[in-house]
């Protein structure tokens, strides 16, 4: 890999001034100047960030964009302003496009509990924050056969190499369901066990071609273990009648999911369905690209074992959108949407679910009074009447 130091100036600081406001904190916008993806890797006392960055900038250049690097206790905290450089190495991986990547290596001081990245933008002014909380680091990665990292919680079908062998692999190929609505405060159905479907020991190239689950772990005997889950070459979007009809049922009644299931994949009763329920070609296509537009980009963002859209996070951002403000801790997350001409302001709070499938899944606290804005967003969004952010 080519080193280049000239491309980035690398500060690393122990100070913070409090919590950084909701907008700083808020990387679910994905039209913004940036975009940053990353991965936080611990190998014994060093720090491996990998970073995917995304200029959405036609005109933009990566020399146009320096890095910080603060170290913080947790989200809330004040600590006096103490600079204190780290070493670090920094690695220009590689670059697709308007898309790079790099490697950062910390070393051998690492933060207590929050790594927060600021990227600044000498074409604009902005600095944007990036919050990597360390229950979130993973054992090792993994690399596409391009050398690229995987900076996600997903992959695309294919071979990839290993940063560490050997690695146990556990595939499963389980169906998890989709969240239920945020008023429903009764248990979730009994889902049928999770059943291992093979394992097996990789050493440098790992295929991962089936879709699914895969689990990977160096010791097995730990709870420490990196999972992925691989999708279809054109994941996070979807491309099938089958896949678009899925994400359906959070805005659709008993009776229409019955409709859709009689589908089986025709294109055409799939258009008359949507032109049935809008009476109007055009409201069909500006709702059905707002409502695949946020399915997509609930796949890309909180995907964890499973399908970004089945998440309680996937579920909340489809049908209300990008939260306005974000609350963070160590624990949870909330999403605060602000009032506006059609809907009361609105609270929807996450609790962090740490297993070994997942170190961040979340997972919403349901409240019954939720009700009454869940189905008022739902037929707005039915009618098109949706706030653009």
């Amino acid at each position: 890999m080519k080193r280049n130091t000239t491309i980035i100036s690398l500060l690393l600081f122990l100070c913070f001034s409090g919590l950084a406001t909701a907008q700083e904190l808020n990387n679910y916008n994905l039209n913004k100047e940036i975009v940053a993806e990353n991965s936080l890797v611990t190998e014994k006392e060093t720090l491996v960030l990998y970073t995917k960055l995304s200029l959405n900038l036609k005109k933009a250049d990566i020399h146009d964009y320096s890095f910080s690097f603060y170290s913080v206790n947790n989200y809330y905290k004040i600590l006096p302003p103490l600079e204190r450089k780290i070493a670090v190495d920094s690695t220009y991986i590689n670059s697709q496009g308007n898309t790079h990547y790099f490697k950062f290596t910390i070393k051998p001081t690492t933060p207590k509990a929050l790594l927060m990245i600021a990227v600044k933008s000498e074409l604009t002014g902005k600095v944007f924050l990036y919050d990597l909380p360390l229950f979130i680091t993973k054992p090792f990665n993994v690399f596409n056969s391009n050398g690229v990292p995987v900076t996600s919680n997903w992959a695309n079908p294919g071979t990839y190499t290993l940063s560490k062998s050997p690695v146990t692999v556990f595939y499963y190929s389980h169906t998890f369901p989709p969240g239920l609505p945020p008023m429903v405060t009764r248990p979730e159905l009994e889902d049928k066990e999770i059943l291992v479907e093979s394992t097996y020991k990789v050493y440098e190239e790992l295929a991962m071609e089936d879709q699914g689950l895969y689990l990977m772990q160096i010791d097995t005997s730990s709870t420490n273990a990196l999972p992925i889950r691989v999708e279809d070459k054109y994941f996070p979007k979807f491309t099938t009648v089958q896949q678009l009809v899925e994400p359906l049922i959070y805005i659709t009644s008993k009776e229409e999911q019955e409709q859709l299931q009689k589908i089986n994949g025709d294109k055409r009763l799939f258009d008359k369905f949507w032109l049935d329920m809008t009476n109007s070609a055009e409201r069909a296509k500006s709702i059905i690209r707002t409502f695949y537009d946020r399915t997509e980009v609930a796949n890309r963002l909180f995907t964890t074992f499973k399908e970004g859209w089945k998440t309680d996070m996937g579920m909340i951002y489809i049908v209300m959108g990008p939260p306005d403000e974000i609350e963070r801790s160590n624990k949870e997350e909330t999403w605060v949407y602000l009032a506006d001409r059609d809907l009361p302001k609105r609270k929807y709070t996450f609790i962090r679910s740490n297993s070994i499938f997942s170190p961040a899944h979340y997972v919403l606290i349901r409240e019954k009074k939720h009700a009454a804005s869940w189905f008022e967003a739902i037929d707005l969004l039915r009618k098109g009447i949706i706030n653009q952010k």
